[in-house]
């Protein structure tokens, strides 16, 4: 292998191949439920094993205490005088023998002194014997509750994941402790009633306060700023919040005024059309947009087109008020390519009239065969965004770049599909609001599926009722492709939203496959990919997913999560003359050489980019990579920017320090296949 193209990796960058989410769970093995029910099992299992440790220290102390009832070692009574012996003697008797021995002398044997060192060091005196014995009493009590209050916490963690209804893991748990009580104070019920109600009314109390207090848990992890978001429980970057702990410390997501949230997603034309999606108050029925071209704004001041809302969804109704909200889409098209429209949304709220101007560029239109203006385009790449330090510095960065949309390859809020952990979205939102304030005008997003968007495992055996994609905000907040069977162009419901889809810019295709999260890579998708790079046969073409066919782990192919990514995507890739695919899950940084079957092939081959490291944790190091495709690889957080013109494309890695990691630049005509006409200009 030319060592042009093998670049170097550092000899201590090792690590085992990555493990899917909870497969170390016996038999289920991460495969045949969603990441909350595993969330709830894993609690569970957690408070059993505590439960059986305390069940070891209870029978401990048991056995100690059953000895000092009935002690091995004879104590000593006070002398007593015996008729029939001149001389004084002490009788000794057993501990659990009341009255004094009739045997004689001769068969106790020879009296010895109550001072003997033989009995100084083995007599335990009645007094210190029951208070070890009252205080094991009160330990193994103390011991008991503790380890019943663990048992019936398991049904408020069934509640609190919503594996049953919340108000039924109270009532069950009130029971638990009703039913112990009775059984251990049987005589208060006949003798004292009215105590007993009293009673009872507070353990009821007791019950509601821990079910209401650990309702609607949200466990999200890489969010290391969780503190302003009411976090319960911190285990390394994951945060665990409840509906108590969420309304002490975080104010309503969508109150009466303004939006809340807004922001742009394609649709398949993605130069000439865009979806606005726009978050309200529940008292906000729908919205109405009016826009214009901005110079045409800026010289008229009035606004030419409106549309109403073409979509709203009331979401949020199995969360708590404060993440409840209205989620109004408009679809805006007929636009012009790498043009600036004013736009104003409005609406009425309290019969006040509500209004928030937002400025939206639409992407430039890539041309292989002209030089022009719009010729040229720019976008970010990234994926694995978490929030942290390193996250704040990289959005500062992308502020910087005036590009014409972003790629987002899964794994964005880390909200695990768990509607209740709705804030991450939301500070999410701000970041992307502060990046475009300081550009001046909003570019769209393309939001590839991630294991943590849908809480699935890539080939999970999970059978699912598809009502639960309008729980998840990956489905319900983000339309990104039009209705397919609409005879004409429509924003489809939730519940018909594609997990993957492709966006055309003039020449440049980028697709989005989701590498069998929700749909299997092979069959159906791999078919509506061919069939969307059959409709562009002459584009530049690029594919960013999920999980990773190369990973920077370099583990071997027979160890690959889905088989199929080897013996149906990778041909796939191959076939389609895919010039980058953006590959992430993993959190490194990574840039394989070109690759073509799974070898080098410099000429003809397909750069695997990645890998999933925007604002995460990073992963540990390496134990197994493989040499044969990565280009470099690293522990560094950071994005791509991606520059095209029709004669080049550039792709730079920018970390957190703003230092270019690596710098690559590709032909585009050669992937096309492609003889084109004398280039000129227009």
């Amino acid at each position: 292998i030319n060592a042009e193209y093998m670049g170097i990796i550092p000899v201590n960058f090792i690590r085992t191949n990555p493990r899917a989410m909870f497969e170390f769970f016996p038999i289920l093995k991460g495969k045949y439920l969603f990441y909350e029910t595993y969330f709830a099992l894993t609690a569970i299992v957690v408070i059993i094993a505590l439960a059986a440790l305390l069940a070891v220290v209870y029978g401990i102390l048991f056995i100690i205490k059953q000895r000092l009832i009935i002690p091995n070692v004879p104590a000593v009574t006070e002398p007593q005088s015996n008729e029939a012996n001149n001389n004084t003697s002490f009788c000794l008797e057993m501990t659990v023998i009341s009255q004094p021995t009739n045997r004689s002398n001769e068969e106790i044997g020879p009296s010895i002194p109550s001072d003997s060192p033989i009995y100084q060091s083995r007599v335990v005196p009645d007094e210190q014997r029951m208070l070890v014995m009252d205080r094991l009493s009160l330990s193994m009590r103390v011991i008991f509750e503790i380890a019943f209050f663990f048992g019936a916490f398991i049904i408020l963690i069934l509640g609190g994941f919503s594996i049953i209804h919340w108000i039924i893991g109270v009532l069950l748990h009130f029971g638990l402790y009703a039913g112990k009580f009775y059984v251990t104070s049987k005589q208060m019920f006949v003798k004292a009633q009215a105590r007993a109600i009293a009673f009872l009314s507070g353990l009821f109390l007791f019950s509601l306060l821990m079910g209401v207090s650990t309702s609607n848990v949200c466990v999200a992890n890489q969010f290391s700023t969780m503190n302003e978001f009411g976090r319960l429980i911190r285990l390394s970057h994951w945060s665990v919040t409840t509906w108590l702990t969420r309304v002490i410390r975080i104010p309503k997501a969508c109150p009466d005024g303004g939006p809340c949230n807004y922001y742009f997603t394609l649709p398949e034309n993605s130069t000439k059309a865009v979806f606005l999606t726009v978050h309200t108050s529940t008292n906000v029925p729908r919205i109405v947009v009016s826009y214009s071209r901005l110079e045409d704004f800026e010289r008229t001041k009035t606004l030419e087109f409106s549309k109403e809302s073409s979509m709203t969804i009331m979401w949020g109704d199995d969360v708590e008020s404060l993440g409840e909200r209205n989620i109004h889409t408009v679809h805006i098209d007929q636009l012009l390519p790498a043009t600036k429209y004013q736009m104003r949304i409005s609406y009425l709220l309290d019969k006040s009239l509500i209004t928030k101007d937002v400025i939206y560029k639409t992407p430039r239109e890539f041309k292989l065969n002209y030089i022009t203006s719009h010729d040229q385009i720019s976008f970010i790449e990234t994926g694995d965004m978490g929030l942290s330090k390193n996250a704040s510095l990289l959005f500062k960065l992308v502020a910087d770049q005036k590009v014409d949309f972003i790629v987002i390859g899964g794994d964005i809020a880390y909200d695990n599909k768990m509607s209740t952990c709705y804030f991450t979205w939301d500070s999410l939102f701000t970041e992307f609001a502060n990046v475009f304030n300081k550009i001046g005008y909003h570019y769209p997003m393309i939001l590839g599926v991630g294991n943590h968007d849908v809480g699935l495992n890539p080939g999970a055996k999970k059978s699912f009722d598809l009502k639960w994609l309008t729980k998840s905000p990956f489905f319900s907040w983000f339309p990104q492709h039009y209705a397919a069977a609409a005879a004409s162009k429509n924003i489809p419901p939730p519940i018909e939203r594609q997990s993957f889809f492709f966006h055309t810019f003039g020449d440049l295709v980028i697709g989005s496959p989701d590498v069998s999260m929700v749909s299997q890579i092979s069959g159906p998708q791999l078919d509506y990919f061919t069939k969307m790079f059959e409709q562009n046969p002459h584009s530049v073409r690029m594919l960013s997913y999920h999980h990773p066919l190369y990973p920077a782990c370099g583990f071997k192919e027979k160890k690959l999560q889905d088989p199929t990514f080897v013996t149906r995507f990778r041909p796939f890739i191959d076939e389609s003359n895919v010039v980058v695919a953006f590959e992430h899950h993993n959190h490194y940084f990574k840039r394989s050489v070109r690759l073509k079957s799974g070898v080098p092939n410099p000429r003809e081959g397909t750069y695997y980019i990645g890998e999933g490291a925007f604002g995460v944790r990073l992963s540990s190091k390496c134990e197994d990579p493989s040499t044969a495709y990565l280009g470099k690889v690293s522990l560094d957080n950071h994005f791509w920017l991606i520059e095209m013109n029709s004669s080049t494309v550039k792709l730079r890695a920018v970390d957190a320090k703003n230092e270019t990691l690596d710098a690559i630049s590709i032909d585009p005509v050669s992937y096309t296949h492609l003889t084109l006409p004398t280039i000129y200009s227009v």
